[in-house]
Formats: C-alpha cells, sequence, structure tokens
C-alpha cells in the first residue's frame, strides 16, 4: 500500500471531518495559540505565524470563498488546526531540531493550496500583517 502524498492526506481529513469534529473546533484554537509560543522559530520562520493566522481566520470565518472548485479552504484550515495540537505526530515535537518540521510542512502546504482564500479572508478582517510572515 502506498503512502498518501501530503495533499492526498489534507483532501482525505478534510472529507472526512464530521459536525462533531467542527463543532470543537473553537475549543482547539487556544490550543492552537498556546503551541506558537512553543514554535522554534529559528528552524521554522513561518510556523508560529501560520498557526496563530490559522486560529484567527478560524475563529472570524464561517467560511471562506473556495479559490479551487471542490475545495472548502475552511475545511483544510480546520485540518492544520487539528493536526498542530493532535497528541501524536508523524515527528514529535520533543525531538530536538526536527520535532517541529512535520507541523510546519503541513501548514506550508495548506497555506500555499489556500493562498487566494487566505490573502481574501485576512484582508477582509484586517490581518494583513500577519500575512507576511506566515505565507510561503
Amino acid at each position: 500500500m502506498k503512502a498518501p502524498t501530503i495533499d492526498e492526506y489534507i483532501e482525505r481529513k478534510a472529507q472526512d471531518l464530521s459536525a462533531k469534529d467542527l463543532a470543537q473546533l473553537p475549543a482547539l484554537l487556544e490550543r492552537c495559540r498556546a503551541k506558537a509560543q512553543r514554535v522554534p522559530t529559528d528552524r521554522h520562520p513561518r510556523l508560529a505565524s501560520q498557526i496563530t493566522l490559522l486560529a484567527k481566520l478560524l475563529e472570524s470565518l464561517p467560511s471562506l470563498a473556495a479559490d479551487r472548485p471542490g475545495v472548502d479552504p475552511w475545511r483544510e484550515l480546520a485540518v492544520g488546526a487539528f493536526y498542530v495540537v493532535k497528541g501524536v505526530d508523524c515527528i514529535p515535537d520533543s525531538v530536538p531540531d526536527i520535532g517541529f518540521t512535520d507541523d510546519a510542512r503541513l501548514l506550508d502546504r495548506i497555506f500555499a493550496r489556500n493562498r487566494t482564500a487566505i490573502l481574501r479572508a485576512a484582508e477582509r478582517r484586517n490581518l494583513a500583517e500577519s500575512l507576511t510572515s506566515a505565507m510561503p
């Protein structure tokens, strides 16, 4: 069995999010912010900004306008939020030097996949200053 690509992972997880999962999202956002404070910015310069922006967008938006047919950027951002706070990582955060690499790769890809929607939503919410350090 072939391992899924990062895009396949994001798409599958976004499709699998249930209403119950999405109802838990507001409670996860504080945990996201707390994790952003622990990111080693020397190794992952965008990650803390991405987590912070992700939390701000998810708390303020019921939906993001899709920039790709059949894709819900809000659900993909939710996948990112769930991933960064989950207890089991591909690479545990406690592993020196590489512990946040999986989180950084996943959020870079989610932000790249949803660039247009994130830019529009951030501008509408006066979050433009957060974009410079968050966008890949």
